[in-house]
């Protein structure tokens, strides 16, 4: 039966943590865990198993109703992401002695049944290293995460390798708006449970049709939030493109100019006129492939070189035959500081375009805010930067955007 339930094999990384006395083994399943694979038995989008395949993990689950000594399962309260959905990690311990030996497998099986509503089962597949020696004093750590819609749960967590079930599991959680949180309008329906992988613009659904709010143009810095990183890390992508799709889903725009650039390698790495679910796509991709550690010759003869890349960027908007009602910049504070001579920008029409730079801040940098050259030219232009550093900011920001804009802004919740 348990044969039935396995699929594909993720890419998963595993890696050993020292500690005082032992040594600790974690397994980062992270986005991964709840995942579907397209060998999975009857499975449909979203990491849900239905059918047959919920038959049987009903039973798997009847099969080990108690609660497990020897391992552990501890679940962190939800809290709103960017894309404006419920993310409720947990982590689960147990020893790694019982995938001593070959053939290790691990499945991590999940039971959630939402308040007045049907029970969802998710299913992923984790592969364990082999060569774990007998008596061991390893211990093995899944991590995981649900994403959830408002609402209350139940949820039981269970563990399969080649020896049976293990480490049944269980909790109650309530996910729910903070009372500073009230302005947020969660993406996910109440009740609903998808997996922590599903990109943020699956929730958009093409609600900018129909609305009558004009074109906002969005110019993108694709850097990472600290100047010296090679890559602009997975949290960090997540941040900016579930900042880009709760923008799409609660502005009062209907179109929607994307622009991705980074000032350091002084190139602009993706443009779209009408974004689209393929063109979301294209710049998760690009932001992953992005590699800072190699420069141009072209670029270092040209250090000031990034203010021209700017200047074009702002001077195509303003020049553009279909311009936008407003410019919005987004990322986090450049390296650079040096103020744009006002000549490199065509003359703004105050009467018609609106600037904005939602500037982010890392949770840790809560030292004084110096401005970099965005914040600079926006302020040169009439424009105003808002600091970003948690979702509830953003979407206070995305509702200021529509009332400068004069956009149709939707009511915020009270």
């Amino acid at each position: 039966m348990e044969r039935d339930l396995e699929i594909t094999p993720p890419r998963l990384a595993a890696r050993f943590i020292a500690r005082r006395q032992f040594l600790r083994w974690r397994v980062l399943a992270g986005a991964l865990v709840f995942l579907i694979g397209p060998g999975c038995l009857r499975s449909k989008a979203q990491g849900l198993l239905t059918g047959e395949g919920a038959r049987k993990a009903e039973e798997l689950f009847q099969r080990h109703p108690s609660r497990a000594s020897g391992c552990s399962a501890t679940w962190t309260r939800p809290r709103l992401d960017w894309g404006f959905r419920f993310v409720a990690p947990f982590h689960v311990r147990s020893s790694a002695e019982r995938f001593a030996g070959t053939d290790n497998r691990l499945v991590v099986l999940l039971r959630v049944t939402p308040e007045g509503q049907e029970r969802v089962y998710l299913l992923r597949r984790v592969a364990i290293p082999r060569g774990i020696p007998n008596n061991t004093k390893v211990e093995l750590q899944v991590d995981g995460a649900l994403l959830l819609g408002p609402g209350r749960y139940s949820i039981d967590l269970l563990l399969l390798d080649r020896l049976g079930g293990f480490c049944p599991a269980h909790t109650d959680m309530v996910a729910r708006l903070a009372p500073r949180e009230r302005s947020v309008r969660p993406s996910l329906a109440p009740g609903k449970v998808i997996g922590l992988h599903t990109p943020p613009w699956a929730n958009v659904r093409n609600t900018a049709s129909g609305r009558a709010g004009g074109r906002l143009t969005i110019l993108l810095h694709a850097q990472p939030a600290r100047y010296n990183a090679s890559r602009i890390s997975a949290a960090q992508r997540s941040i900016l493109l579930g900042s880009l799709a709760s923008i799409v889903r609660d502005s009062a725009f209907s179109r929607f100019r994307v622009v991705a650039f980074n000032l350091d390698q002084q190139v602009e790495i993706f443009r779209q006129d009408e974004l689209d679910a393929g063109g979301y796509t294209e710049l998760a991709e690009a932001l992953a492939n992005l590699q800072l550690a190699m420069v141009s010759y072209s670029v270092v003869r040209k250090p000031l070189g990034f203010q021209d890349l700017l200047a074009r960027l702002v001077n195509a908007e303003l020049s553009s035959p279909e311009p936008a009602e407003a410019i919005v910049f987004v990322g986090w504070t450049s390296r650079f500081e040096r103020k744009m001579p006002e000549t490199m920008l065509e003359r703004v029409p105050q009467s018609r375009l609106r600037f904005f730079y939602l500037n982010y801040r890392p949770y840790w940098q809560r030292q004084e805010e110096f401005p970099d050259t965005i914040e600079r030219m926006v302020k040169a232009v009439g424009g105003r930067t808002v600091r970003v550093r948690e979702p509830r900011e953003l979407a206070a920001a995305i509702h200021r955007i529509d009332e400068a804009a004069g956009a149709p802004a939707e009511p915020q919740r009270k």
